[in-house]
């Protein structure tokens, strides 16, 4: 099972429909919502003033906000290793799986 939140969802689905259209982002979406292999988490309130004091926090770091979420969800969860190309993981010590 994966876990993907629903920021990572709206990100993947922005990319996919600018690069291969509406059409595609649409059946792209409905697959993964009915999927049995893929979770959707939905974030609360807590996990955003979190991840955003995250974010504030590390002004060295040139990662962005949903990254942030991201980070939060996964320490929240326990979740040490991740599935990426987003080197950021690395840096705030995840284990990128290829």
């Amino acid at each position: 099972m994966l876990l993907t939140t629903h920021l990572i969802f709206a990100e993947a689905n922005s990319l996919i429909t600018k690069r291969l259209g509406k059409s595609v982002g649409e059946r792209t979406g409905d697959l993964l919502q009915r999927s049995d292999f893929v979770q959707l988490v939905f974030l609360d309130e807590v996990v955003h003033r979190e991840a955003w004091n995250l974010y504030k926090k590390y002004r060295d770091k040139d990662f962005d906000y949903i990254d942030a979420t991201s980070f939060v969800f996964c320490k929240r969860r326990g979740i040490r290793e991740v599935l990426t190309f987003d080197r950021h993981f690395a840096q705030m010590g995840f284990r990128i799986v290829p």
